[in-house]
């Protein structure tokens, strides 16, 4: 295992993201023939784009600024004795003019004429990986319709497929397909980390209300719509409808 090195320093917001990792780029292309596996380490308080490494990447570790005792911190994720379960709290850009939210409107996708591309990012809000992995099964949701007062229960199957302990982060999307205002793709709306043992199963149950259902309308005031709504966990979904 090879591991590349970035420190990125505070405040050069100006500084051009290729003259920081150039050395980085060069160094990994010349040595990357001779390495199975690779990943890179990054200690940063700002945005800063390295696509030409992280795809020939096994993982990256996002550090941020960890302070006096991050390196323990680290050290412990490298050598496994932690088993790690960060997710990604924002999406980050492949490009520089690829900041776009992951709670983006659909049209906010499509290739403008001002050098913007599609949605494309190079990590998505919520990802990150473990020495495990978890798979999803048996999403239900209590009602098909309900009222716009009413609560739905939701609830999810999560099982640890792999042979170490770990955590993972549940994430519970609502999508309103439909809007008097163009609404968002989809919206985190519960969260909830388990941890789970190896071959470990667990039912997580959450409830949506009405306020997460609803959008600032108009009058500048929250409303609900009647129409068709998703529930997303992972890759699974179901549809109800609020009447």
């Amino acid at each position: 295992m090879f591991h590349v090195f970035c420190k990125m320093f505070h405040g050069l917001q100006n500084f051009p993201p290729a003259a920081v990792t150039e050395c980085h780029y060069k160094v990994q292309s010349c040595i990357g023939a001779r390495v199975g596996n690779g990943f890179i380490q990054f200690i940063n308080s700002i945005l800063r784009h390295f696509i030409q490494i992280a795809d020939n990447m096994n993982a990256i570790v996002m550090s941020y600024n960890p302070s006096h005792e991050g390196g323990t911190a680290i050290a412990d994720v490298l050598f496994g004795d932690v088993n790690p379960s960060g997710k990604l709290p924002f999406t980050y850009p492949r490009t520089p003019n690829g900041l776009i939210n992951y709670d983006h409107k659909p049209f906010e996708t499509e290739n403008t004429s001002f050098g913007n591309l599609a949605f494309n990012p190079q990590f998505s809000f919520g990802d990150g990986l473990s020495y495990t992995t978890f798979t999803y099964s048996d999403l239900r949701i209590g009602k098909q319709g309900i009222s716009a007062n009413e609560e739905l229960p939701v609830s999810v199957v999560v099982r640890n497929a792999g042979n170490r302990a770990g955590k993972e982060s549940v994430l519970v999307y609502v999508s309103d397909l439909v809007a008097s205002l163009s609404p968002p793709g989809k919206r985190l709306r519960r969260f909830a980390k388990v941890n789970l043992g190896p071959g470990e199963s667990r039912t997580l149950n959450v409830k949506l209300r009405r306020e997460d259902l609803s959008f600032i309308g108009t009058d500048n005031k929250p409303v609900v719509e009647p129409g068709e709504f998703e529930v997303r966990i992972a890759g699974l979904t179901q549809k109800f409808t609020v009447k």
